[in-house]
């Protein structure tokens, strides 16, 4: 059947079009998965890491800067990052800032969908400026985001990410993530 149709976990709206009228490649796009209940041990490597409240324009340009490459991420304008700041799911207090010398060096944006019994709770954005890659900060900020989601009641945590997408796999892999389902995603247009 075409159309848009919500997706049963997330709410984010898919759209079911006929293979043939899509004029760009299909992405491998990830689900996957971690019980936080399986997780306390990890909570230690958090320590040291200095999560702060920070401006979104600092924001937006490490997120840019992270997601350089992506079609989507990297082109995110304040009215969009307002505009999902205005979601009934947004709490201010689930977006995990990371600052070293004095710079946003990442960040970690989570959702909590409370209606589910317990919780499921999603690392939305995960972000780390290039200029601070290599220092641990990625597993870092997913750890403090995960921990953050089970102690507002979250049972598991999911997230989701592009399937060619190697760095990120290995380190989501390494925390504790499971691929529990893979759907493709098509562009229709030039911005794919």
């Amino acid at each position: 059947e075409d159309g848009i149709r919500d997706s049963s976990v997330t709410g984010v709206q898919t759209c079911a079009l006929p293979i043939s009228t899509l004029a760009f490649p299909a992405v491998r796009v990830l689900t996957m998965a971690i019980a936080l209940s399986a997780f306390g041990a990890l909570i230690e490597v958090v320590q040291g890491l200095d999560v702060v409240g920070r401006d979104e324009d600092v924001l937006l340009e490490v997120n840019r800067r992270s997601f350089a490459t992506h079609p989507d991420q990297a082109h995110m304008t304040r009215a969009q990052l307002d505009e999902r700041m205005a979601q009934d799911w947004f709490d201010p207090a689930g977006c995990l800032l990371a600052e070293f010398d004095g710079r946003l060096a990442g960040f970690c944006w989570t959702k909590l969908f409370a209606a589910y019994e317990p919780p499921l709770g999603e690392i939305h954005i995960i972000a780390v400026d290039p200029d601070f890659v290599g220092r641990g900060l990625g597993p870092r900020l997913v750890v403090a985001g995960l921990d953050h989601l089970a102690s507002r009641g979250a049972g598991s945590g999911v997230l989701f990410v592009e399937g060619d997408n190697d760095a990120a796999r290995a380190m989501y892999d390494r925390v504790g993530f499971v691929v529990t389902r893979t759907d493709r995603a098509f562009a229709t247009s030039a911005h794919a």
